[in-house]
């Protein structure tokens, strides 16, 4: 009964854990082919991008905030831009939840979710 409790209890924390994200396409689908998440470059804000660009996606993430840290965040929209063709991400925003979320989150249980968006882009060299 015991190992079953501690079985349930992890599994409600790696779930906890998981970072989720989206991709608003803004090209036409599966217009370029999927690269490696760790060949996706970072780029602070456009005007860094000194190359033409293609812009593929926004990409949204949202995760609990007691574990989605801006760098896991950004690891896991690397992995959905690179799925949509796109070589380098340009970060937008990131933002963490009020404090009235995060204590209904530590009381009920329910909010605390920190969000973040990117541009997905296909650089042309």
């Amino acid at each position: 009964m015991r190992k079953s409790a501690v079985a349930a209890l992890a599994a409600a924390l790696m779930l906890a854990g998981c970072i989720s994200t989206s991709a608003i396409p803004l090209g036409q689908p599966n217009q370029y082919p999927a690269v490696r998440p760790e060949d996706v470059q970072v780029f602070l804000r456009e005007a860094d991008v000194k190359v033409e660009f293609d812009k593929v996606a926004i990409i949204e993430a949202e995760g609990n905030y007691t574990v989605a840290s801006n760098g896991r965040m950004i690891n896991a929209m690397k992995k959905k831009a690179a799925k949509q063709g796109a070589n380098a991400i340009i970060l937008d925003e990131f933002k963490d939840p009020s404090t009235a979320e995060k204590i209904a989150d530590a009381v009920l249980g329910v909010g605390g979710e920190k969000t973040g968006k990117i541009l997905a882009i296909r650089l042309k060299s």
